[in-house]
């Protein structure tokens, strides 16, 4: 009896001890956090709901015990965890709900449900060490408003941008069959469904794309569409039976495109080109792109434009950075700033979505366009959302809201359009109804350095580092994506990959369980 009595207590211990494999410990995430490196210098980031304040408010809660991040030239990286320092060809890796990390903690945006693991791992094998540090976002903590002293007296600061209930609001005017109420407003949602997904929004617009046939005249028109079709997971050659690049390559009469008194239907052309096909090197966009710089006034804008000038920002930084092209891009930088207001935006709500997405485009932080300390082109958006979720008072036609919130939401997070489209091959010989496209499988040799500063630091990337360049090496490995509403084989084969490594590590601790109680059992039968 006192074996038994003894082996009992062991498999309740070991069940106990087993619980926490199951589920992550939980922390609250602050809007605004404030973090010390390794020198004592402190620094603040705030008006989004961030990766670092997810650290810090982790170990605020006891989810980890300690961590240190110190500061390079190039930005800070995380040091240590847990008291545990990376050895020379050692660093933490990082991985957002199960994959790994494009961006550092600085620049990474969470929301309710992430979670965050961090893995000891060796650069040179990409040998896994130890066990690994992980908890979830439980909720994000939001302020409500407060005050200042300004000096007129007190004024109120606005909560940070709420991205969800935009979202939401959109998807609350979004009809049954999946469209919103007007077509130019569909083409734009896609581009906040892609940014922010949640529910089955986006998934019903894309459903609705596939069986829509709009009427189409202008170039700009097809454009539009076409990069609403690629921001959805859809081919535009053959995805819906239209083909909506050939007209745009129909419209370029070898310097332009469509209108020649036009530039926009010249901007807009480039980013459906380069994710059809065709690369930044070919004639036809290096021509499109020497025609646009050549429309670029003397103060650096286009037609004296904030919208059109944030659209070029965009445009020209899908090419290389040299020459005319970056002499460009920073008199357009300085026509921008030369048109913030002190409330932060820039003239209006569209036109401030617009540049929000140029700022990322050129890998600015909006905290960078700041005035009066707190007052970014994202803080203008805070302070026009309503209770709704919608940006712009309700006194405003609820059209007008509509299609400001879809432009609000990436820009807000800081989305451009070319991060949001997917890429199609110029067709070939196809099946009817699928696209073959090609998956980079990228295998990538990284310093300690770069793969520390991945970790934390905004806009990283291999350049920003004085170190070897990373060795890519990109299989043909090619995927059917159909062109059925359902989750793309890309996307499946994914999230297959996934679940199965969280089934084998849940598996194998039924396993050790089974194995515990069949212990257990043999010592009470013939034990005693």
């Amino acid at each position: 009896m006192k074996r038994a009595r003894i082996m009992t207590g062991l498999i309740i211990g070991l069940l106990f001890a087993a619980l926490p494999a199951f589920a992550a410990s939980s922390v609250n995430v602050p809007l605004e956090c404030t973090v010390v490196d390794t020198d004592g210098v402190s620094h603040t980031y705030a008006m989004q709901y961030r990766g670092i304040c997810a650290l810090f408010a982790a170990r605020e809660a006891g989810a980890v015990s300690a961590y240190t991040l110190q500061n390079f030239s190039f930005g800070l990286f995380l040091q240590s965890l847990n008291g545990i320092t990376p050895g020379a060809t050692e660093y933490w890796a990082l991985y957002k709900n199960g994959a790994e990390a494009s961006v550092g903690l600085a620049d990474m945006i969470v929301v309710q449900g992430d979670t965050l693991l961090f893995r000891l791992t060796d650069f040179t094998t990409n040998e896994q060490l130890g066990a690994p540090v992980e908890f979830s976002i439980g909720s994000l903590v939001a302020p409500a408003a407060v005050s200042r002293q300004s000096g007129g007296g007190i004024e109120n600061i606005a909560p940070d941008f709420d991205v969800t209930k935009a979202v939401l609001f959109l998807k609350s005017f979004q009809n049954a069959d999946g469209a919103l109420p007007e077509a130019l407003l569909s083409d734009w949602a896609a581009f906040a469904f892609k940014s922010h997904d949640i529910g089955d929004a986006r998934m019903k617009l894309r459903e609705y794309f596939l069986r829509w046939k709009p009427a189409l005249t202008k170039a700009t028109d097809y454009e539009r569409h076409a990069m609403a079709l690629l921001a959805l997971g859809i081919d535009p050659y053959i995805g819906t039976g239209t083909d909506y690049i050939t007209p745009i390559v129909e419209a370029f009469d070898g310097t332009q495109v469509g209108d020649p008194s036009l530039i926009n239907d010249d901007i807009f052309a480039v980013f459906p080109l380069l994710h059809a096909g065709y690369r930044s090197e070919d004639e036809m966009p290096r021509r499109i792109r020497d025609g646009i710089i050549a429309a670029q006034r003397p103060d650096g804008s286009w037609e004296g434009s904030v919208d059109l000038t944030a659209a070029a920002i965009q445009a020209l930084s899908l090419f290389e950075r040299t020459g005319a092209t970056q002499i460009a891009l920073s008199r357009a930088d300085g026509y921008l700033s030369s048109q913030q207001a002190e409330n932060g935006g820039f003239g209006n709500s569209f036109s401030t979505a617009w540049v929000l997405q140029a700022i990322a485009a050129i890998g600015d932080s909006h905290t960078i366009w700041a005035k009066q300390i707190y007052r970014t082109p994202r803080y203008y958006f805070s302070a026009l959302q309503q209770k709704d979720g919608g940006v712009e008072t309700p006194t405003v036609d609820s059209f007008t809201r509509l299609w400001v919130t879809a432009y609000a939401v990436p820009g807000v997070m800081g989305r451009t359009w070319d991060s949001l489209m997917g890429h199609s091959k110029k067709p070939a010989t196809t099946t009817p109804g699928e696209v073959s496209v090609v998956v980079a499988t990228t295998t990538t040799t990284t310093s300690i350095q770069e793969a520390a500063l991945i970790q934390v630091t905004p806009e990283f990337t291999a350049a920003a580092i004085p170190a070897t360049e990373p060795t890519t090496e990109i299989s043909g490995e090619t995927v059917e994506i159909s062109s059925n509403p359902a989750t793309s084989t890309a996307e499946s084969q994914t999230a297959a990959a996934v679940g199965a490594a969280d089934a084998n590590g849940t598996w194998m601790w039924v396993m050790g369980l089974i194995a515990v109680f069949g212990t257990a059992l043999y010592f009470l039968r013939f034990g005693r």
